[in-house]
């Protein structure tokens, strides 16, 4: 995420200080205008996101079970909302405070094709190990 602050119409000591606060990093300023950029980290603003989704979706499944008389699906779905949330508090606060940089350790998860152009030569194993089952 991008934003532009006008230096000028601030009328704080520290142009853009708020934004500095919820998190967004000072990237430069443009020359023709005079606006300060600022950009939120994709990190940040990704957890945010999860964190609402997550929420709002054991929220609808926690309605859906108590309007159905599940009642222990209903609090299953309470106790998964408040881990998930702790979770994503978990990871936010160590991001914050610098333990952990996002996405340092990542690797990209490997595609469906890619697996399967890999085990491609024991395709008959497939068919054997379902016999075992």
């Amino acid at each position: 995420m991008i934003t532009y602050v006008d230096a000028k119409k601030v009328s704080s000591e520290v142009p853009g200080y708020c934004f500095i606060r919820a998190g967004f990093k000072k990237k430069g300023i443009i020359k023709r205008r005079k606006l300060l950029l600022f950009q939120l980290p994709i990190a940040k603003n990704y957890l945010a996101k999860r964190k609402v989704e997550t929420i709002n979706y054991c929220q609808q499944q926690l309605q859906i079970a108590l309007d159905s008389g599940e009642f222990y699906e209903a609090l299953w779905f309470q106790q998964l909302a408040q881990k998930q949330f702790e979770w994503l508090e978990h990871l936010q606060s160590m991001i914050k405070v610098g333990r952990l940089t996002a996405w340092k350790d990542y690797y990209q998860h490997m595609e469906l094709w890619e697996l399967e152009e890999m085990i491609s030569h024991y395709e008959g194993l497939g068919e054997f190990v379902e016999d075992w089952d």
